[in-house]
């Protein structure tokens, strides 16, 4: 994999523990949510969900992306349905990324209820000039998403490049945001060198096991946020396979407002995004008739 050594890597600036949160029956994330003491800036909000039963009626969003992984590990499979007629199942190791925009109606449950899924949903922020964009949604079943596999290490590209695997998503060449997205699995005394760019703010969420970024040492439903300046990072696998996720993106500096499910930059723009639901111009979905 690329060497990074003869630049300065990025260095670890925040390290933080993440709690679960069971909030139902059948229902509970780890969740980290962009602040000013945890910026994450484009990446808005990451929850790494257990999901067995139907959580979440049709509903929509607006002004982000809505990216869903389902680990490979995971039992379970979603299926996710949406406004604009797209019906996915969402298996093991497979990403669907919604791309708001606009706006869009979407629901996603386990297919088969009582079945654990595992995966993350992540937003990912778009720049105030795409938030009007129409919306649109990109799929790679597991299979389609390349490995880059070394001594003791295994990556996923689920959205970027790496070494000469480059993901299906970013064939398409439409994210309104760019962003690199590694699953990482690392066994004990291995290392792995990511080459991300000098400019991009990286996090890496550890799901299990242990390791180091960089020197600074990370255990399961741990994250660490990484310096904007500086080439690359290394990881390591410390007493017990490290699985974690690793994303990283230029950061957008614009102001986030909520309002539900709509996240924009100003409250005229909020106001526009839930007159535009209320009329039904994000489009309409019933709920899934469940067995």
């Amino acid at each position: 994999m690329s060497n990074t050594e003869s630049a300065k890597q990025k260095s670890v600036v925040v390290h933080h523990q993440l709690r679960e949160v069971k909030h139902r029956p059948g229902f509970s994330t780890v969740s980290a949510r962009c602040s000013t003491e945890l910026d994450l800036d484009p990446v808005l909000n990451i929850d790494l969900f257990h999901m067995s039963q139907p959580t979440f009626a049709p509903h929509p969003h607006a002004g982000f992306s809505a990216v869903t992984y389902m680990l490979p590990e995971s039992t379970g499979v979603f299926t996710n349905r949406d406004s604009l007629g797209d019906h996915s199942r969402i298996g093991p190791g497979a990403l669907h990324w919604t791309q708001a925009g606009a706006g869009v109606v979407h629901e996603e449950l386990p297919a088969t209820v009582g079945e654990d899924c595992w995966g993350f949903q992540i937003f990912v922020d778009l720049a105030a000039a795409n938030k009007q964009l129409p919306p649109r949604v990109f799929h790679a079943d597991a299979g389609q998403i390349p490995e880059v596999v070394g001594t003791g290490s295994k990556v996923r590209v689920l959205v970027g490049a790496l070494d000469q695997a480059r993901s299906p998503v970013a064939e398409v060449g439409q994210l309104a945001t760019a962003v690199d997205m590694f699953d990482v699995t690392l066994e004990p005394g291995a290392e792995l060198e990511l080459p991300l760019a000098d400019g991009q703010r990286a996090w890496v969420l550890a799901i299990s096991g242990s390791g180091l970024v960089g020197e600074q040492p990370i255990d399961g439903h741990e994250i660490v946020v990484l310096s904007e300046a500086g080439v690359g990072v290394t990881l390591r696998g410390h007493d017990t396979t490290l699985r974690a996720l690793v994303c990283a993106a230029t950061p957008l500096r614009q102001p986030v407002i909520w309002g539900g499910p709509f996240a924009m930059t100003n409250e005229a723009d909020l106001k526009a995004a839930r007159a535009r639901y209320e009329a039904g111009e994000m489009g309409t979905l019933s709920p899934a008739a469940l067995a």
